[in-house]
């Protein structure tokens, strides 16, 4: 031993490191031969090594080092907080871990007295599968985290492992097929965060064992009403299989059984509902421990009592040619599967297989008698179909008619409803001629057909052999779908009722608006329509889109106009204007069959004359009016607009005629702002005036009759509606 100074009321203490020669019953061996480095003896199965008396690793207070005289004494390296070894689990070994090295002496020196945690108890290791091994322990009192060592049979020292704050490891780098022993030492921080290590005094071990694999062919079968049987293959690894099962009723799978073969017969699984498996191969370990393999797969199966016969099975002429069968659903039947003959001394044949309690049978042969027997069945879980009983059978005689073959649907633009159209392969039905038709019609994609009317054939007009209904209160917001049905009235009174080979659908749309125009206006361009009555929109929406880019929603207005203030001046602007209605609380768009487009304009003054007349739209027509917000006939328009901007006009409209800029008679030479003057003959003075506004539109003071309404005042129209005299400019 070294001396070193001591200072002031320093203490000092000498803590012997010893390292470790783990025997198989520390009980039986004393210091003597643990210095001397005695073999590890193989332990007996199932024991854990018990080492109280033994020092692993520095225990008691871990004062830090103040000063060696000998550089050849190796310091105990204290772990650092964030350093190389965090305090979760870590697998990389380290040189910030306190070593166990054999005979070596630390001579250190503390501060303050801590309470180190004890040593863990109860503590166990255990094979798991794939090479793995399970360490777990119960929580030291007083501890931070633990220090986990290991040794495998061929060394001859525990080396370190890992570092956790839990109570247990998962070792996942153990040596296949032989054993590891472990050690798990519990610590704490002091007031530097430096480490200080409880005792270890126990030991334990477990050998690793190759994975087993999951089973492989794994397979169910039903084989009668109360009974599954499972096979698999065998796995040469496994010493048997653990069988789990799990109904269709609960929530995990539970155990069933355990055996070293490789099929079962599983005679409790529960009846009329699906079973579920899973098989787990697995092997004991020296310990006696189990070890489990993986199940990768699950099968099922259905043990189902077998299904009665279907009972009140009935058979009844549909659409003249068809004849339709209805029973009532057997018990544990998964489907039915129909037979059929054609004549009285004809053999039952396969017809057809279906799920539900009901068929029709569109091949039926016409003017004689079809039989019909229906046999319930259902499938095990390789997919094999069970057959029940069948005990009665049915019969019906269909009379040929006329189907009909063709179908087809319109949307009405101008008034939104839908008109459907169809035609038959036979007016008449053999001496029967056809009555009338009846619709029926189904909203949405699911659903039956149900009645919607009858007409008699008589209340059509006849186009060609083609007949139409137009149905005024289809749904909006679901598609329409529509059969026709001819029928006739038979000798005894009764409907017969023809088939429909076909069938149609669509979907109503808003009526779109009548007309669409676009203005060039400074910094902006004006959007307007004629409203269709028909929509009962209540506003539209605007889509625009720039250059060649998509149309997206732009705004919403009440109104027959909108203006969008964020028109490009260099990319195109095209629109689109939707009608829309709320119906059943759903926004429902309209059509849109046409698109308009212009470019936001620079300042001009042409133009400004232009946009200035446009918020008097609506202002009464009064003959020799002057007043822009109370009525004005078309020349004082223009006068008073020109006003504005300090242009004096003539007042009268013939008088304007001669006035300003010529610009001609050609309306592709005028421009916003430009006077346009109109005559009902060239040879007579002009008689009325309006200002251009682009587009090939004007704005004017007159009264007009649209949709036979009289509409007087300022408004818009064609710049060409009537003949025009000339083109004046006055800026």
């Amino acid at each position: 031993m070294k001396r070193i100074k001591k200072t002031g009321s320093i203490i000092l203490c000498i803590v012997l490191l010893s390292s470790v020669i783990l025997p198989v019953n520390a009980e039986t061996m004393d210091s003597k031969q643990a210095e001397a480095g005695t073999e590890l003896q193989e332990p007996e199965t199932g024991q854990a090594g018990d080492d109280a008396g033994q020092a692993d690793i520095v225990t008691g207070e871990i004062p830090t080092v103040d000063e060696q005289e000998n550089e050849s004494e190796q310091s105990i390296e204290n772990v650092q907080p964030n350093e190389s070894i965090p305090e979760t689990e870590s697998e990389e070994a380290t040189d910030d871990v306190i070593k166990l090295e054999d005979n070596e002496e630390a001579i250190i020196k503390t501060e303050e007295a801590i309470q180190l945690p004890e040593p863990v108890n109860n503590l166990k290791a255990f094979a798991l599968n794939e090479g793995k091994i399970q360490i777990s322990w119960e929580a030291s009192k007083g501890a931070e985290g633990y220090l986990v060592y290991r040794m495998t049979g061929g060394e001859v020292k525990m080396t370190y492992r890992c570092m956790t704050a839990g109570k247990g490891f998962v070792d996942t780098t153990a040596v296949l097929n032989t054993y590891t022993y472990y050690r798990v030492y519990p610590y704490i921080k002091n007031s530097q965060g430096k480490l200080l290590t409880g005792k270890s005094i126990k030991y334990v071990y477990a050998k690793a064992y190759d994975g087993l694999s999951s089973v492989q062919g794994l397979r169910a079968q039903v084989l009668n009403n109360t009974a599954v049987k499972l096979t698999w293959n065998r796995d040469e690894k496994a010493e048997g299989y653990l069988i789990y099962r799990k109904a269709e009723k609960d929530t995990g799978f539970k155990y069933l059984y355990m055996l070293d073969k490789t099929g079962f017969i599983d005679q409790s699984a529960e009846k009329d509902i699906y079973n579920f498996y899973r098989v787990y191969p697995y092997i004991h370990d020296d310990n006696g421990n189990m070890i489990v393999g993986q199940s990768s797969a699950y099968v099922y199966a259905r043990p189902i009592s077998a299904p009665a016969p279907v009972t009140d099975l009935k058979a009844a002429v549909y659409y003249s040619s068809q004849i339709k069968l209805n029973w009532s659903p057997s018990k544990n039947a998964e489907g039915y599967i129909i037979y059929r003959k054609i004549g009285a001394d004809a053999a039952f044949t396969y017809r057809y297989i279906v799920s539900g309690n009901s068929f029709v049978d569109t091949t039926a042969e016409a003017d004689t008698y079809n039989f019909y027997r229906v046999y319930p069945y259902f499938k095990d879980s390789d997919g094999t179909r069970h057959t029940g009983q069948s005990v009665s059978y049915v019969f019906a005689k269909p009379t040929a008619f006329p189907a009909v073959i063709s179908m087809s649907i319109h949307n009405n633009q101008w008034d939104g409803k839908l008109s459907i159209t169809w035609c038959t392969d036979n007016y008449w039905a053999g001496e029967q001629a056809i009555e009338g038709y009846l619709i029926y019609r189904r909203t949405g994609n699911i659903g039956n057909f149900k009645y919607l009317t009858g007409l008699k054939t008589n209340d059509f007009e006849y186009n060609y052999g083609w007949l139409s209904y137009t149905d005024s209160t289809a749904s909006y917001t679901e598609n329409n779908f529509y059969k026709v049905y001819p029928y006739y009235t038979n000798k005894n009174g009764t409907r017969q009722m023809g088939p429909c080979n076909t069938y149609a659908y669509g979907k109503p749309k808003i009526p779109g608006v009548y007309e669409l125009f676009s203005y060039e206006q400074i910094n902006q361009v004006r959007l307007q329509w004629e409203v269709n009555a028909e929509s009962k929109a209540e506003g539209y929406d605007i889509y625009r889109k720039q250059g060649s880019g998509n149309f997206k929603y732009l705004g919403t207005t009440k109104k027959a106009e909108y203006i969008d203030k964020s028109a490009s001046k260099s990319a195109i602007n095209y629109y689109r204007v939707y009608p829309y209605r709320t119906i059943n609380g759903m926004h429902v768009q309209g059509n849109s069959d046409k698109y308009v487009y212009g470019l936001a304009k620079n300042y001009s003054l042409g133009q400004a004359i232009a946009d200035y007349g446009w918020q008097f739209i609506g202002t009464p027509y009064v003959w020799g009016g002057n007043d822009l917000n109370t009525g004005v006939d078309c020349s004082g328009f223009t006068t008073q607009v020109h006003k504005h901007f300090g242009i004096d006009l003539p007042r009268t409209s013939y008088t304007q005629e001669y006035a300003g800029k010529d610009i001609g008679r050609d309306l592709s030479k005028a421009k916003p702002g430009d006077v346009i003057c109109y005559c009902y003959n060239l040879s007579e003075e002009s008689c009325h005036v309006a200002i251009y506004v682009g587009n090939g539109r004007m704005i004017n003071s007159t009264t007009s009759y649209r949709n036979g309404k009289e509409i007087s005042g300022i408004q818009t129209g064609y710049a060409d509606y009537m003949i025009i005299k000339t083109i004046r400019r006055f800026w």
